[in-house]
């Protein structure tokens, strides 16, 4: 096999791969939010979060520097909610990622057990 067959065949073999673990993901992902189709992605929780980010950000900001106190619980308190809103819907969306992850996974290994024994029959009976 020259090097020109040998990287065509892994390409092809890359692509089934890809193309196996997004299918996978993607009927993941819609089993995972047809099960969940009430409940919101972060939710109050998220808000929640958001508003200990805030208070701790401010009274960091505010403690942080005196010549310029209300202008740093101001950004304390901004950076504190951003990071807690995100930090809320990541947590929130860890059960669907995880769903995503496994899903992708299970194609993946259904196409690599595929490729091994197409490249190492088994021969029962010899």
């Amino acid at each position: 096999m020259s090097f020109g067959e040998w990287l065509e065949a892994n390409i092809e073999e890359g692509r089934r791969l890809i193309e196996s673990g997004l299918e996978g993901a993607g009927s993941a992902r819609r089993n995972a939010l047809n099960r969940q189709r009430d409940a919101l992605p972060g939710g109050a929780g998220s808000l929640k979060l958001a508003a200990v980010g805030a208070c701790v950000g401010a009274v960091a900001g505010y403690c942080s520097d005196e010549s310029h106190a209300a202008r740093n619980a101001v950004v304390g308190g901004l950076l504190g909610a951003a990071l807690g809103l995100s930090g809320g819907f990541a947590w929130a969306g860890r059960h669907l990622a995880g769903a995503m992850v496994h899903g992708a996974m299970a194609g993946m290994s259904t196409v690599r057990n595929q490729y091994w024994l197409e490249h190492h029959p088994i021969a029962y009976g010899d």
